[in-house]
């Protein structure tokens, strides 16, 4: 396939997403569904609806576009227009008019296409330190569209200085206009962002902060929240729930739910980070498994974090081989004492031990 080949291209990765929203149906609710079918909707949008040929509409699989738009568009409608992994325009319909709002810049804009980029930052700016505050107020003035259910979020320092933020990738359910959320202490300094302690509706959680001036940092942050999405059947037990990626003119925050403090060490928990790694691998290969990114809750319960390094799953059911969960189970085999059942894992993989760790 040539690198400059827009078509071929676009036909691959609508092709691999068909592949992947198939494999997530009966592994997740209905609206972790509807997040898959957006990238599908955007890709359709780009190719079919946009200002383009007709002949070059007619290269598109009539299945894949009857799938597209007789099935998922509906799915996706009943959830807005929340960007999903990977995906920069949303589309909610096919241009009536030659007018629309306006978009940030994308690689493909559309004429109706309204934008909720993770990549370029807005253009009303302020700072922000330990304590924040967030409400809904909306801006005309901010270079992130308003899409009718992302919220404005309004930041409020403890010394009384304010900015205001919007969702851009994603928000939780519960999160409504108005909302507030207290940070009270930073709890630590990681590779790409400055964690801190908060409470949101009486709710523990934990924001993860950026300067966005530091791009590399701020692209990490935007591809975790991104990892989030798919993950959302997981959100509050194998993961944190996610509520979601906001933007200020200075600063970037990912809020999610506080879930415990890192477990002192890996050897005494390896059947049950097994069992995380096999319920994120049905998506997600998550690349940085250790100590400081497995939460332990007063219950016991361990939860996954750190997904800045994570990558898209190949597009298949993991059964064991894949390398993770190998070099996992090799791990376990040589450190775990003679009474845990590593083996017994192995086989509710559903792969053979053996296979499991062969190269």
């Amino acid at each position: 396939m040539a690198i400059g080949d827009e078509y071929h291209v676009g036909h691959v990765r609508a092709s691999n997403q068909q592949r992947y929203l198939m494999e997530f149906i009966g592994q997740t609710d209905q609206q972790a569904l509807g997040i898959l079918g957006l990238q599908l909707l955007r890709l359709a949008t780009e190719h079919a609806f946009s200002e383009t040929s007709s002949i070059e509409r007619t290269r598109i699989p009539p299945p894949l576009l009857e799938c597209i738009v007789e099935t998922l568009k509906p799915i996706v409608s009943m959830f807005g227009a929340s960007p999903p992994p990977e995906a920069g325009p949303s589309s909610k319909s096919p241009p009536a008019s030659k007018g629309g709002s306006k978009t940030r810049k994308s690689s493909k804009p559309t004429s109706s296409t309204r934008t909720a980029s993770s990549q370029s930052p807005p253009s009303v700016r302020s700072p922000l330190h330990d304590t924040v505050s967030v409400s809904s107020t909306p801006s005309p003035a901010s270079s992130i569209p308003d899409n009718g259910r992302s919220p404005m979020v309004r930041i409020v320092e403890r010394n009384s200085n304010t900015y205001d933020a919007r969702s851009i990738v994603g928000w939780h359910p519960s999160m409504k206009n108005g909302d507030h959320v207290s940070l009270t202490r930073k709890i630590g300094a990681g590779l790409v962002a400055d964690a801190y302690r908060g409470e949101y509706n009486g709710r523990p959680i934990v924001a993860k902060i950026v300067s966005n001036h530091q791009e590399e940092k701020r692209e990490a942050l935007c591809h975790e929240a991104e990892i989030y999405m798919p993950l959302q059947a997981e959100w509050g037990r194998a993961v944190p729930s996610f509520m979601g990626l906001f933007e200020g003119q200075k600063k970037s925050l990912l809020l999610l739910s506080y879930e415990g403090q890192p477990i002192p060490d890996m050897k005494s928990h390896w059947h049950d980070i097994g069992s995380l790694l096999r319920r994120i691998h049905l998506s997600i290969e998550h690349n940085d498994v250790a100590e400081r990114n497995i939460l332990q809750n007063a219950d016991g319960r361990l939860c996954l974090i750190g997904f800045h390094a994570a990558t898209r799953h190949a597009g298949h059911p993991c059964t064991g081989r894949c390398k993770e969960l190998r070099l996992h189970l090799l791990r376990s085999k040589e450190d775990s004492p003679d009474h845990v059942a590593v083996d017994d894992w192995a086989i509710d993989l559903g792969a053979n031990w053996n296979d499991a760790i062969a190269a």
